[in-house]
């Protein structure tokens, strides 16, 4: 948050809403895109899911979502804004390449309800279905902050590496996950189960919305989990987009175990404020537990997912400055990477 804060883009965002630099101006950005949906939703009334949230919120907003699943889909799409006097969607099929998760329009003329309109088309095509429900929050988030105008009446949200895509990011994630909604069922989810497992992630995921991806989802929980928790992605070294399996013909033994990178690294506001934190890119220890786990992967695959304690000094050199002898992780093994949430072993309520 504070790198975002220093961002002229994010500055100016903050002046435009009204809101000042105490306490962060993207907690303040935060607060104020909260507030307003919290408003709408209590006037609404009658509001069960996510779903409904959504609903209103695009009302107030005078916004339509179109999502194409198929190349069929987006053609349909165009022709039929074309036709209603949009000629800005003739050009929509362009505007979709592989990191183009989304293209937010304001129209020109007025349709239906009377009010001004924006319509975001949702690529829904090939693996970015996956992403569907995060890229409707993060159109939704743009329309919150900086819908399109009449000088420049076309956005396209992308891989999220600019400052305002990643402040969106933070948006959509949010607000996505709306906390009167979502909150109380990660609350009936770790009290049933003692705790948050990767299957608990998948139970809250179905009750919430079952739209929702389960990374998105999984961030979710531990970020609102109220007690220190860590995510980490496992594998080796390449980027995220690069080497995610095995390399072929390698033998598990023959040393690889020290190449072992951590490829991502997530900790929530409580694990960092206790040093609960791993630097990405870093070597994972190769007496770690979760090498353990990924090396003899094969053993483990019928478990699903396991939970072991590791010693907490393993992890000094790769940032970790918690004061605790040892950490729990439960760990599962995705695409060819180790999952893993970590945990204060010594905590006694997690």
């Amino acid at each position: 948050m504070r790198a975002l804060d220093r961002c002229d883009e994010v500055r100016g965002l903050a002046a435009a809403m009204g809101v000042s630099a105490a306490g962060g101006l993207v907690a303040g950005l935060l607060a104020h895109c909260r507030s307003r949906v919290g408003r709408w939703v209590v006037e609404a009334g009658a509001v069960g899911s996510i779903d409904d949230v959504e609903r209103v919120v695009c009302n107030r907003l005078g916004l339509v979502i179109e999502e194409a699943w198929t190349d069929a889909d987006l053609l349909g799409i165009c022709g039929r804004y074309v036709s209603q006097g949009e000629p800005v969607f003739g050009c929509l099929w362009a505007q979709f390449d592989v990191g183009t998760y989304a293209v937010l329009i304001r129209c020109r003329s007025v349709v239906g309800t009377g009010a001004e309109q924006h319509v975001a088309v949702i690529d829904c095509r090939g693996e970015k279905r996956h992403r569907r429900f995060f890229s409707r929050w993060h159109e939704i988030a743009h329309m919150m902050m900086m819908p399109p105008s009449v000088e420049s009446p076309v956005h396209r949200s992308g891989d999220g590496q600019s400052a305002v895509e990643r402040l969106m990011d933070m948006i959509a994630a949010d607000l996505g996950f709306f906390e009167p909604l979502f909150g109380p069922v990660l609350a009936a989810e770790v009290k049933s189960a003692g705790g948050l497992s990767f299957a608990g992630v998948e139970r809250v995921r179905r009750v919430y919305c079952p739209r929702a991806s389960y990374e998105s989802t999984l961030h979710a929980c531990v970020d609102r989990l109220g007690k220190a928790a860590m995510i980490l992605e496992v594998g080796f070294d390449g980027d995220a987009g690069g080497v995610s399996c095995f390399p072929a013909g390698a033998n598990r033994s023959d040393g690889l175990r020290n190449e072992l990178r951590v490829l991502k690294s997530v900790s929530n506001a409580e694990a960092r404020g206790i040093g609960l934190v791993v630097w990405p890119n870093r070597r994972v220890p190769g007496k770690s537990v979760l090498a353990d786990f990924f090396l003899g992967a094969e053993e483990w695959s019928e478990a699903g997912e396991c939970e072991l304690v590791d010693d907490s000094a393993l992890w000094r050199g790769a940032g970790l400055t918690w004061p605790g002898e040892r950490l729990r992780i439960a760990m599962a093994m995705r695409c060819g990477r180790v999952l893993a949430m970590v945990f204060p072993a010594e905590s006694d309520n997690i």
